[in-house]
């Protein structure tokens, strides 16, 4: 229901790339000049709410068996990053 609300029933945000950087799910890279090696950070208008919601979403999602605990497991066995995957399923 968090999520029906903050976006008015899908009407405000209707992109899925403009979501994703609204709740916070989306890394950005920080290029400027000399300052090549920082680490990618989720910015600073993100809602964490939102992205705290999701991410319980989404550890439940993956304790349960259905199609994203496949995917998680299927990830994971390939070598990617726990964390990166659960992103994903964000």
């Amino acid at each position: 229901w968090t999520l029906i609300s903050k976006t008015e029933g899908f009407t405000v945000i209707t992109d899925p790339r403009k979501m994703a950087c609204y709740s916070g799910v989306v890394p950005f890279d920080f290029q400027s000049g000399t300052s090549l090696k920082r680490r990618p950070g989720v910015s600073m208008l993100a809602d964490k709410n939102l992205k705290t919601i999701l991410h319980l979403a989404a550890m439940s999602a993956i304790r349960l068996d259905n199609d994203l605990r496949r995917y998680y497991i299927r990830k994971i066995d390939e070598g990617k990053n726990k964390m990166s995957v659960l992103n994903a399923v964000r």
